[in-house]
């Protein structure tokens, strides 16, 4: 029964009648082998070294043990059955111990279950780590491989949320799904799987092999047509497109999950895959608005994000959400609001113990702070925050960190450094094909470069010019605002005014929202200067 025990259980197991028990108890608390708390018959007994329970454990026959772990797990089942739904891990151990696998496995996946449901992601990992050890002593068969399916995908959730989608053991186990899928040819799991593995590719950076796995998993939800699966698939097949510049298109793949969400029937699928599809897409609805231009929807997008995890009170997907609403602050440029946002993050985060959303937070609260008067403890918070990340495995994003990290060397007036930051993230970028932000990495060269020298004049005015014409090609609005409104300060120094509205005012009368954002307040009032 384990080194603290109710003597009401143990009555219901021993072969004794009550007065022979009690007496046995009472020889063995009067020896002091055990520990008695309470009054018969509500008693509890504790050994009083663990070293004293394993000796008379060990003493015992293996098939006696057995014999004792079928009967506790019995007793348990048949006459304290709130105790087997409150401690499933209990009897899955006693059926464990008692060699009955398949009815120990059964109770391990439900104790992960129950501890994901409660966020205790260590514990989730550790009970559906004892099943998937149990799985492996069953004979091989079809059966066995789904049994070992749901499982594998039931621990990448707790381990995505506790390590990270790319940490090595939570993409192993996606990756044996998909080996044992492809045996069996099990297709209502095959979209989830893919979308695991999807997942996991696109968090370590290859875009290319997330986008393909993305794509298989969208056509075998097609073949289902089952909403569950087209919800996960369409997310799957945005989210690489979001960050390979493709926002109209990824757009409307987030808008078709928002389309097929229904908050009571798909709403408890967040402790199946880790977070709340109606959350998520709602972060990445706002961060494709942002681009296009639609600022203001943008902001309220993310907002309506933070609002839905908390009424679902999912606490992994209310980080998501929080990390995610910072990103359209930073967007914005509201430094104030970016360190509120990042804050909250950072809490739930350490609270929780989710590392790549604490380092998220913590890198944009660091960008806040160098924005708002702590220059140089922002950076150094960046700094720290590309570290933590960088254990993880947390690859994609590294463009806009190093962003973040350049935008915050250049506050601080260390343009080579800044400049520097930008070549890397650059080059990140282009290794994983994300092109997001390919055209603010440029435009910031651009404005780095003359703010460091105005000799610089003649290779920024050309950075600007390419800059506008990627934002052109992605239609991102927001992203050509900026770099029109750098040229455009620019040519007014030049003495080009003309040439200065012509090329900014058409772009700034296209805008119907965000007019109390920086970056549009700063744009006309050029224009009323070049008026």
């Amino acid at each position: 029964l384990g080194r603290e025990f109710l003597y009401e259980l143990l009555r219901s197991v021993s072969p004794l009648d009550d007065p022979a028990l009690q007496a046995g108890l009472a020889r063995l608390v009067d020896a002091e082998l055990l520990y008695q708390r309470g009054a018969l018959p509500e008693a509890t007994y504790t050994f009083k070294h663990a070293m004293i329970q394993d000796t008379a454990y060990q003493s015992l026959l293996k098939s006696v043990r057995r014999q004792f772990h079928t009967r506790i797990a019995q007793v348990l089942e048949e006459q304290f059955p709130e105790r087997v739904l409150a401690e499933p891990a209990v009897i899955a151990h006693h059926y464990g111990q008692a060699g009955l696998a398949a009815q120990a496995i059964a109770h391990y996946g439900r104790a992960g279950e129950r501890a994901v449901m409660q966020s205790a992601n260590e514990e989730a990992i550790g009970h559906l780590r004892r099943a998937l050890e149990l799985v492996e002593t069953l004979a091989e068969s079809p059966a066995r491989h789904q049994q070992e399916i749901e499982l594998q995908m039931a621990i990448a959730a707790p381990l995505s949320a506790a390590r990270g989608w790319a940490n090595p053991e939570c993409e192993g186990a996606v990756t044996r799904a998909l080996e044992l899928t492809s045996q069996i040819g099990d297709v209502p799991n095959l979209s989830r799987v893919l979308y695991g593995l999807a997942t996991t590719y696109y968090i370590k950076g290859d875009l290319a092999a997330s986008a393909d796995l993305a794509k298989q998993a969208l056509e075998a939800a097609e073949r289902t047509n089952d909403v569950p699966p087209l919800l996960a698939a369409h997310q799957t097949v945005g989210i690489p497109l979001y960050w390979q510049g493709e926002f109209s298109r990824a757009l409307r793949h987030f808008e078709q999950v928002l389309r097929l969400y229904d908050p009571a029937m798909h709403g408890s699928l967040a402790h199946e895959v880790g977070t709340n599809r109606g959350v998520t897409s709602r972060g990445y609805v706002a961060w494709c608005q942002i681009p296009l231009g639609h600022v203001d929807r943008a902001l309220t997008s993310g907002q309506e994000g933070v609002a839905m995890a908390k009424r679902v009170e999912h606490p992994d997907s209310l980080a998501f959400a929080l990390c995610w609403l910072t990103f359209v602050h930073w967007m914005r440029r509201e430094p104030t609001l970016t360190q509120e946002r990042a804050e909250e993050a950072i809490a739930l985060a350490e609270r929780l113990g989710f590392p790549m959303y604490e380092g998220l937070g913590r890198a944009l609260r660091g960008w806040a702070r160098s924005h708002t008067g702590e220059g140089e403890h922002g950076v150094a918070e960046i700094q720290q925050a590309l570290g933590e990340l960088a254990q993880t495995g947390t690859a994609i994003g590294a463009p806009a960190l190093l962003i973040l990290f350049a935008e915050g060397q250049w506050q601080v007036g260390r343009h080579d450094d800044a400049l520097g930051a930008l070549d890397v993230a650059d080059a990140r970028g282009r290794e994983q094909g994300a092109h997001n932000l390919a055209a603010e990495t440029l435009r910031l060269r651009g404005a780095i470069l003359l703010d460091k020298d105005e000799g610089q004049a003649e290779e920024a005015e050309g950075i600007f010019l390419e800059t506008i014409e990627i934002t052109r090609g992605q239609d991102a609005k927001w992203w050509e605002l900026r770099a029109a409104a750098n040229l455009a300060r620019l040519w007014q120094r030049q003495g080009k005014k003309a040439e200065a509205r012509d090329l900014l005012l058409p772009i700034y009368d296209w805008f119907t929202e965000g007019f109390d954002t920086p970056d549009l307040k700063d744009a006309k009032a050029l224009l009323d200067e070049l008026a």
